[in-house]
C-alpha cells in the first residue's frame, strides 16, 4: 500500500486500485494503471515527486509531474543483487538515490538526464548454406536447393545489451520470435518464397528499424524442370505401354472372340448331330415298334394256326376215337399215335419260344429269376395270357380242356403269391 498524491493506492491482480473518499469506495487508478502499467511494481518512498518501479531486467524512475523525465538502471548493475520482496529506493540526499541491495547499495543521482536511445537496427553479418558462406550480394533473390540449412549471423555495432529477433510475417499482428546466440539457424528449409525481417530490442523492449533479406528455396527435383520433363517422359512412356497393352488386349479379345465363336459353331454342329442322331434313333425305334407289332401278328398267327391244326387234330382224334371198330386195330393205334404226336410236338413250342422271345425280350428270364420254382408247363401258360389269348384258345395249343387250363390258372396264382391281383395284369408287368 502506497501514498501517492494524496491518495492511497495498492496493488491488486487486476492492476493499481486507490481509496476514492468522495465516493467511500475503490476504484481503479488512472494514473498508475495506464501511465506505469497494471503491473508495474513501485520501490520508492511515499509522496515523492519520481516513482521508481521495479521492472524484469531495469529499474525505471519515471516523473509524476508529467515532464517526461526518466531515467533507467539496467540489471547489468543489480542482477542476482536485489534482496528479493524486500527491494526499497531512498533519498540519499538532495540529489542522489539509494538502492539497496543484498551486499551493499547502488547509488546514482537523480538530477542526471535519462538518455532514451533506441537499438541501432541489426546488420547482417554472415548468411551461411549448407556451412558455406555467401556474399551478402548473392543472397537476395537467389535459389537455393531444397531441404538447405540456412544460418544467418547477426550483430549491432556499439553496444552488447540487446537481443535479436525474427519474423517472416508481415501481416499484423506480427509475431516476433527471440533468435539466440545471435544466429538463426534454419533447417531443411522446403521451396518457397522467403522473406525475414530482423530487429533488435534493448532490455526495455525498445525495438530498433527493421533489416531484412529475401532468397528462394527452389522446389525438389520431382517438381522442378527435371521433374516436369521426366513425368513427361514417363507420361508418354505410359501412353505407348497402354497402347501398346491395349492393342494386345484387343487382339486377344479378338482371339477369344473367335475361339468363342469356332466353340458355338462346333456346339451347333454336335447339337445338329445329337439331334440328327436322336431322329436316327427315332426312325429305328419306330421300325423296331413296326417290326415288333409285325412279329407280334406273326406270333398271334403262328399261335392261331397252332390253334387251328391242334382244334383240327383233336377233332379227327375224337371221330377215330368214336369209329374205332371201322379201323383195322393195328392203323388206329398207329395213327392215334401219329395224332397224339403232333398234339404234343416239342418243336412246335420251340419255334413257338423263340418267336415269343424277340418280340418280348427276356420275359422267361425275368419270371424264371424271380419264381425259379415255375414248371416248363407254366412258362407256356404265362406266355400265352402274356398274348391276351382267351382260355378256350389256350386249351387246344396244351392240348388240355378249358377246365383244365382254368385249374392250371389257379395253380400258377399260388406259385406267383397272388391273391387279389389280377394273374393277366401281373404277367403284362415283365
Amino acid at each position: 500500500m502506497y501514498k501517492i498524491k494524496n491518495d492511497i493506492c495498492f496493488k491488486t491482480n487486476e492492476g493499481w486500485q486507490k481509496y476514492e473518499a468522495l465516493k467511500d469506495s475503490i476504484i481503479d487508478s488512472p494514473l498508475l494503471n495506464d501511465e506505469f502499467g497494471k503491473d508495474a511494481y513501485i520501490i520508492s518512498e511515499e509522496n515523492e515527486n519520481i516513482l521508481t518501479l521495479k521492472k524484469e531486467n531495469a529499474i525505471e524512475f519515471r516523473s509524476l509531474s508529467g515532464n517526461n523525465n526518466q531515467m533507467i538502471i539496467t540489471d547489468e548493475y543489480f542482477k542476482n543483487r536485489l534482496v528479493i520482496g524486500y527491494e526499497n529506493v531512498s533519498n540519499f540526499n538532495n540529489d542522489q538515490i539509494a538502492l539497496s541491495l543484498n551486499d551493499g547499495f547502488l547509488i546514482t543521482d537523480k538530477s542526471k538526464k535519462t538518455i532514451d536511445k533506441k537499438p541501432l537496427k541489426p546488420i547482417i553479418d554472415n548468411f551461411k548454406v549448407n556451412n558455406q558462406t555467401l556474399l551478402l550480394n548473392d543472397v537476395n533473390r537467389k535459389d537455393f536447393k531444397y531441404k538447405s540449412n540456412i544460418s544467418i549471423g547477426l550483430t549491432v555495432h556499439g553496444t552488447t545489451n540487446h537481443y535479436f529477433e525474427y519474423t517472416l510475417d508481415t501481416i499484423a499482428p506480427i509475431e516476433w520470435t527471440r533468435i539466440e546466440n545471435s544466429s538463426l539457424e534454419l533447417n531443411n528449409l522446403t521451396e518457397g518464397y522467403y522473406k525475414i525481417y530482423f530487429r533488435s530490442n534493448n532490455n526495455f523492449a525498445i525495438s530498433s528499424e527493421i533489416t531484412d533479406i529475401d532468397f528462394s528455396i527452389s522446389p525438389p527435383w520431382y517438381r522442378a524442370k527435371t521433374g516436369l520433363l521426366l513425368y513427361v517422359l514417363l507420361g508418354l512412356l505410359v501412353i505407348v505401354v497402354f497402347y501398346f497393352l491395349h492393342k494386345r488386349k484387343i487382339v486377344k479379345e479378338q482371339r477369344l472372340l473367335q475361339l468363342d465363336l469356332e466353340n458355338r459353331q462346333a456346339i451347333v454342329l454336335k447339337e445338329k448331330a445329337i439331334e440328327n442322331e436322336k431322329q436316327l434313333i427315332s426312325i429305328r425305334n419306330e421300325a423296331l415298334k413296326n417290326e415288333l407289332k409285325l412279329k407280334s401278328k406273326q406270333l398271334a398267327n403262328n399261335a392261331m394256326s397252332l390253334v387251328k391244326k391242334n382244334e383240327t387234330l383233336t377233332g379227327l382224334k375224337r371221330e377215330f376215337v368214336l369209329n374205332r371198330n371201322s379201323f383195322d386195330a393195328q392203323l388206329y393205334h398207329k395213327l392215334l399215335k401219329k395224332i397224339d404226336g403232333s398234339l404234343g410236338q416239342k418243336d412246335e413250342w420251340k419255334i413257338f419260344e423263340h418267336n415269343f422271345n424277340q418280340v418280348h425280350e427276356d420275359f422267361f428270364n425275368g419270371l424264371k429269376k424271380q419264381f425259379p420254382k415255375l414248371t416248363h408247363k407254366d412258362l407256356k401258360l404265362c406266355a400265352y395270357i402274356k398274348m391276351n389269348m382267351l382260355t378256350k384258345e389256350i386249351a387246344p395249343l396244351m392240348n388240355i380242356t378249358e377246365r383244365g387250363v382254368e385249374t392250371h390258372r389257379y395253380r400258377l396264382k399260388k406259385k406267383l403269391n397272388l391273391n387279389k391281383e389280377d394273374l393277366r395284369d401281373f404277367i403284362s408287368k415283365f
